[in-house]
Order: C-alpha cells, then structure tokens, then sequence
C-alpha cells in the first residue's frame, strides 16, 4: 500500500493512457466491434484480453523508462523526489494524453492501415486537408486535455498541501545507478514484448497506432533486427530489367464530334446494377442505360480512392505521362468543345481540378465550393464538403441557357450521394423508411447499413434519369453519349471491412460502368486508364495505334504509389495475383496459400507475374 501511495502518480498515468488507447482504438478503429474502414476486427474474449494486456504491459514500460529518466535527470540537477515526479506527471501525463486524443481524432476518418501516405490519399494528397477532416469535431481532444488537466491540478494541489515540492536544490532520495538500472530494465522489458508482438498479425496492426509500440517498433527496426521490406526484394528481382516502353497515342477527329457526358457516382460498387429490393430494382434508369447500350462488368478503379481514380480516368495513366497527349478536358478543348463541369464535391481536393485541367478548361464550372452554404454536412473541410444530387441538378437547370448545343459539349457530372456515410438529411427515401445515421453503422447493423447504401445508389440513379429527361428535353440526348462511371467500389463489411482502398477486393475496387451506346471496349476487362480513350472512341475520335486491350491485366495499387501497402493484377478471366507488400506475401488465385515474396522461385508463374506488375508499378510510380 506503501508503494502504491508513492508512486500513485506512475500508476495513474499508466491506467489513464492504456484506457485512452483501448478507448479510442475502439471508437475511431473499431478494433472490437469493426467500423468503417477496418480490416481487423479483434474477436472473442481471449484475443482482447492478450490484447489489452498487452498494450496494458508496453504503456507501463514506456511510462517505467520515462519516470526513471525524470528521477534520474533531477539526481543529476539535485532536484526533488517529488519534483521530478510532478515533471514526469506534467510533461509526459499531460503530453501523452493530448498527443493520443489529437492523433486519433486526426486519423478518425481513416483505417486499419493508415501511414502518412495513405493519409495523403484520403486527404486527397495534402496532409493540411486531412487533418481539417479528421478535426471536423474537437470534442475528444478537449475531454483528453481536461481530464490531463485536471489530473495535473490535483497532483499539484496535493504535492502542495503535504509541502512536498521543495523547489531548493537538494539530493534525491533514489540513486542514480538504481534510476539508471529501473530504466534500462523497462527499456528491456519494452523492447522485448515489441518483438513477441510483431509476430501478432491483427494484433500487431492494431499495436501500430499506440506510442510505445511504434517507438520500440523504429527502434529494433533500425538497430536490433531490422525487416527486408517487401518493396527492396521486388525491386532486387526485376534489377536490370529494362522499363516498359511510354506508348503514345495520336487521337484525332474528322467529321463526326458527337456530345460526352460523363457522371461519376462516388463508391457505386458493380454489383449495384442488379441488385433488387422487395422486387424492386434499385437502378432501373442505369439498368435502362446498359440496355441500350453497355455494362462494363470488368470495370476497374486502380487505386481505390477517389482523386486517383478521377485523374486515372482524365489522364488516361497513373503516373506523370499523358500517353493520349494530354488530359481528356485538354484533347476536348482543343476539338473545340465546351466544357461543363458540375460537381458535387471540391475538385480542388487532391488537385483534381488542376491536373486534370478541368478548372483550366471548362467553360462553365460548378462545385462544391460554389455553394458551400448549401452543403449535406456541417463541415466545410475539402474532403468533407459535398453537395447533394438534387443541388447539382439545380445548377444545371441554372446554367442550361449558357450552354451551347449547337457545338459538341463535354459535360462532366460528379453525384456524392452514395459516399459514406450513405444518408444525409433530405435525402429521398427510396429503398428504406428508416436509413442509418453515423453513429448506428456497426457490422451489427449490417443488413440496415446496406438498404441504406443502396437507397444513396437509388438517389444518384435518379439523379442520372433526371439528367437523361433534360437532355432529350433539349433534343441533344440522341447524339450524346452518356457514361456513368463508379470512381471505386465499397466494402459493406465484406469481409469484415467497411471502406474503400483498404486492400485489394473485388468489393472495393471492382466499379459501375454503363453507357448509352454499345462500346466494345467494355465486353473486356476496362481500367479506369482505358476509359478515356473508350469514350473518345465513343464519340468519333480517330485513336492511332489502334490499344489492344483484350489480354492486357489491370494493376491496382493501395496506399501511396511509391510505397504502397498492396499491389496486385486482376486479369481478364477473373484470376488475381496480390502482392501484401506489409506482410511481404504473395497470393494467387492460382495457388493454395499465399508465399512469401523472398522464396518465389523464377521459373514459376507467381514469380513471372510478379516481376511483371513490378515493372508495371515502377514505371507508373516514376521510380
């Protein structure tokens, strides 16, 4: 009891600081009961408990070593006991307590897998722009700092009522070799169950975003025993294999230059085109659309997040190049085009607007930013802001007499509607009376959260048949040709995920794709690099050489491009090859369980395969 008394304050930081991690891994990870984009749900009684106690057990090592490094720099100064132990509860209490609450509250948005570059991403590539959507509400942090707070006032007060803290130079009453010796034990004992955890596959994922896991993690990383990365021995096995070759394409027209509209439906999975509820389908105006013209049902998004997909559809590429010799807008500019754009979200987000010229280009130009006080959501952050289909649709009626029909128009369309969380207030209740709110989305919900999602897709294909009824209206619609394009998919719990770009599925990543004519492009397996030529195709351009698309394999990428967590091929028969670059495997649907990328061997198909998307990636990453 003794000890207890005086060391009350390293047991208070070290309960307060485990609950905090326990508490909100929970809450913006979900790691118990699952969540929006998480991949590692921790099940049952015995792996949560491990897991506790064994973030329990680092938050006491790391506290240990940190209250023995105050107590020994005061033996140094001649400082107090009991004032180093005040430091100790201020500086590292205090610090902990606000660094968690604010680095969770920042990454609330995101997933399992979150590292800065996939910060970026989400952020839509600007580190500023997510930390505005991670901060949209800051009551997690003010309740962290005032209890940190409070926690502090009361030490200070109870120090000052026994008169404890001498503030003259005096001796300490603990040794220097017995600080020294506490330190480097909990220094041992922190290193040691870091290494016993890195082994834990969910676990380890989830230890990732907790203090003294990641520091005792870069540690052994740099000294003790580092890891081979996944991405150096991919890299090491295509050493000396030439680059692919940058194929150009020359598009030009001669007569014909019929109307492009293309409307994009953020996180519209491809199986939304069949689905039905109570008999009722959910997309008759998209399956309408199909009818008449196509369906790509082996349409691709590459990335899985939205400004990647969006500037791989106008760039026709991943990376730098312009391989049809410049972006979609610029090609239909210089046709002599009028270009629309009506967006429900910021194109400023992740500088779509900037590289795929369209704010450069358009004529007309319409988004988010345009009408910032008729957004769904209270926030006004880039990543955040969105308008609802019905406003867009306002704005085309308000803008409709400037647009000139006489000469060819590409209009590009952007609907928010089915972006999570799938339900904003006014949203036309199509598909269920009762949609969820935020708060209610859990995997226990799960047959509710997917009539709810697909009541978001029923309101984007509305919105497209409002739009299809506009354009014959003016008599355009004949010589216009439609596309409805997803920019990714989105897992409903697939899998135990809720999100997008988490890894590599056929949920996340596999997307709608209809138009209003046949196009044969899309009778084949389509990334979102070949949409811009297809439509091109589509509306009378010349495209020279002709793309062979037919064998040709769709690499896909999670994470930042140059270090990415997962890279893979889906190919035209539905077969996969996925490379985990942070568990460093490989799999196959091909083979009978995943291997590890350092023992592929090189007369094998894996091997062959995986060399080649390597390539793939490297050139598209620039490297």
């Amino acid at each position: 009891m003794r000890t207890l008394q005086r060391n009350w304050m390293l047991i208070a930081v070290i309960l307060l600081l485990t609950s905090l991690d326990i508490i909100l891994l929970e809450k913006k990870y979900a790691i118990f009961s699952g969540g929006f984009l998480q991949a590692n749900r921790i099940s049952g009684l015995e792996g949560r408990s491990i897991f506790i106690a064994t973030v329990l057990a680092m938050e006491t090592a790391l506290a240990g070593c940190i209250w023995y490094l105050f107590i020994l720099f005061g033996a140094w100064r001649g400082a107090t006991l009991q004032s180093s132990k005040y430091l100790f509860l201020f500086v590292y209490g205090l610090g902990s307590v606000l660094l968690d609450a604010a680095k969770y509250k920042v990454l609330s948005y995101f997933g399992d897998f979150i590292s800065l570059a996939v910060l970026r991403n989400l952020g839509g590539g600007s580190v500023r722009e997510a930390l505005l959507y991670g901060l949209e509400d800051g009551k997690l942090i003010g309740i962290g700092s005032l209890v940190a707070i409070a926690i502090c006032w009361y030490g200070y007060r109870r120090l000052r009522r026994r008169q404890q803290i001498i503030w003259a130079r005096e001796s300490t009453p603990v040794s220097k070799w017995t600080a020294t010796a506490g330190m480097l034990l909990c220094l041992a004992c922190l290193v040691g169950i870091s290494l016993a955890a890195r082994s834990g596959g969910k676990m380890r994922f989830h230890l990732s975003k907790i203090t003294p896991y990641s520091l005792a993690n870069s540690t052994i990383n740099s000294l003790i025993a580092p890891e081979p990365s996944a991405l150096n021995v991919l890299l090491a096995m295509t050493q000396g294999v030439p680059d692919q070759a940058e194929q150009f394409y020359k598009v030009g027209f001669k007569s014909k230059k019929d109307n492009l509209v293309l409307v994009v439906s953020e996180s519209t999975r491809a199986d939304v085109l069949n689905a039905s509820v109570n008999d009722r389908p959910v997309t008759p105006v998209w399956r309408s659309v199909a009818a008449d013209g196509s369906a790509g049902w082996a349409y691709y998004s590459h990335t899985g997040f939205t400004t990647s997909s969006l500037k791989a559809i106008f760039r026709a590429s991943l990376g730098p190049g312009l391989p049809l010799g410049g972006t979609l807008f610029e090609i239909l500019k210089a046709q002599g085009y009028q270009i629309v754009v009506l967006s429900g979200q910021d194109e400023s987000f992740g500088d779509i607007e900037k590289d795929s010229d369209a704010g450069r280009t358009a004529d007309i130009f319409f988004d988010a930013r345009s009408a910032k006080n008729d957004r769904v959501f209270s926030s006004a952050a880039q990543g955040s802001l969105a308008l609802s289909n019905s406003r867009v649709l306002q704005q085309f009626d308000a803008i409709s007499s400037r647009i000139n029909w006489q000469r060819p128009v590409f209009m590009y369309i952007n609907l928010q509607a089915a972006h999570f969380p799938y339900y904003h207030p006014n949203m036309p209740l199509a598909v269920t009376a009762h949609p969820l709110e935020r708060s209610q989305i859990s995997e226990d919900t799960r047959e509710q959260l997917k009539l709810t999602y697909l009541n978001a897709v029923a309101y984007s294909d509305w919105a497209t048949g409002q739009l299809i009824d506009r354009l014959k209206r003016f008599g355009v619609y004949g010589r216009t040709l439609l596309a409805v394009s997803g920019d990714h998919g989105e897992s409903l719990f697939d899998d135990g995920i809720l999100g997008h770009g988490i890894s590599i599925t056929e949920a996340q990543l596999h997307t709608l794709l209809v138009t209003n004519r046949h196009l044969p492009a899309l009778d084949a397996l389509l990334g979102q690099t070949d949409l811009a030529m297809t439509l091109l195709q589509g509306i009378g351009a010349q495209v020279e050489p002709v793309p062979a698309l037919q064998d040709k394999p769709v690499i896909q990428i999670i994470g930042d491009i140059k270090s990415p967590s997962s890279l893979g091929y889906v190919y035209p028969h539905g077969e996969r090859l996925t490379i985990n670059v942070d568990a460093g495997e490989v799999a196959a649907s091909w083979l009978k369980s995943p291997i590890k990328v350092s023992e592929l061997h090189a007369n094998t198909r894996e091997y062959q395969e995986a060399t080649r998307l390597t390539i793939e990636w490297r050139h598209a990453a620039g490297m």
